[in-house]
């Protein structure tokens, strides 16, 4: 709860976060507004959410479950909005096999005195409740080192105030920055100043032509997520891992990741042309790995089409739109390159 707190203060200090919303088992107090922090749920629908598989993560917490929606992450990210996420270690570890580059925050209490004190003031929690939360958590804080930045809550207002300062400065992060050698340009009131110390290269691209492709790059990486979130879990597929063709995934985290390297290393060569030679070399591998993915869903298509679909059921149309949604990928990898070789290299 006071993880959640903290991200409810962040609201306060910027209109571009989005604090996720926990699907929860737990019991719900008079003092909790349902939907608000926490949507409740008994444990049947918490089954049908798992069955379906529409959680990003979810895990067994103090006795309760909760869980992330799958949706509710999407439909922030396609609006470019930064989402706040409260969640203890299980959960973290979940999402960040899924989505590597996400920035972890660990909030620490200032004592375990003061841990259960502030159990106490919220007035949430039985006192059976408190004791098992107390109990677990020197197990908790051992995961600690999991993180990116540590936090110690000694103030809330203060730790909120730290957490945004940590969110401003991943935002200001090179490789995040759209129009930055514009911006270096005006500021300098010439943007050859920059040309001149630079090497020399074969093109260089317009500011819209910058822009376009730095477009087709976020297009690209919302794609992607949507790819990577709507994965089923194929050993648990009805039918899947017996004598059926295999189904594997399109690619492994490993993959996934360096994929993502390559998407940065182009929008920062783009932003800052100073590197032709890296630039080509990374489009050169997107290029690859869109006709791997188009290979790949070309082949469970077939796969789906015979008599291995019949035996899915309801699962073949959504093992069908996960293939649907890697097709997207392909194409707009594809998109991307296109663009790049046609504005930028020789």
């Amino acid at each position: 709860m006071e993880t959640k707190s903290l991200a409810k203060k962040l609201l306060k200090f910027d209109r571009e976060i989005d604090l996720s919303v926990s699907v929860t088992t737990r019991p719900n107090s008079s003092r909790e507004a349902n939907g608000s922090v926490y949507e409740f749920v008994d444990n049947e629908a918490f089954d049908d959410f798992v069955k379906h598989e529409r959680f990003l993560e979810w895990a067994h917490v103090h006795g309760s479950r909760y869980g992330t929606l799958k949706s509710n992450i999407l439909n922030s990210l396609q609006r470019g909005r930064d989402v706040v996420l409260g969640l203890d270690w299980q959960g973290t570890q979940q999402i960040k096999q899924v989505e590597p580059d996400i920035v972890r925050v660990y909030i620490l209490p200032p004592s375990l005195e003061e841990l259960r004190k502030r159990f106490y003031e919220c007035g949430i929690y039985g006192e059976d409740d408190i004791e098992r939360r107390m109990a677990r958590a020197p197990a908790e804080i051992s995961h600690w080192a999991e993180y990116d930045y540590l936090v110690v809550n000694d103030d809330p207002d203060s730790c909120a105030e730290k957490i945004y300062g940590i969110l401003c400065s991943e935002r200001l992060r090179r490789n995040r920055r759209i129009g930055l050698i514009d911006y270096i340009g005006r500021i300098t009131d010439s943007t050859s100043a920059i040309s001149r110390v630079e090497p020399a290269k074969p093109s260089t691209a317009a500011s819209d032509e910058r822009d376009e492709i730095i477009g087709r790059i976020r297009d690209l990486e919302r794609a992607l997520d949507q790819a990577i979130l709507v994965a089923p879990k194929l050993n648990s597929t009805p039918g899947i891992g017996h004598n059926e063709p295999p189904l594997d995934q399109a690619m492994t985290n490993s993959e996934i990741s360096t994929l993502k390297q390559d998407i940065s290393e182009i929008e920062e060569n783009v932003l800052r042309q100073n590197n032709w030679e890296r630039l080509q070399a990374a489009a050169a591998r997107l290029q690859l790995k869109a006709l791997e993915i188009a290979e790949w869903a070309a082949d469970k298509i077939d796969v789906f089409a015979g008599e291995f679909a019949k035996s899915l059921g309801q699962e073949a149309g959504k093992l069908r739109f996960w293939v649907g949604a890697w097709l997207i990928v392909s194409g707009k990898l594809s998109a991307l390159i296109e663009i790049i070789q046609k504005n930028l290299l020789p």
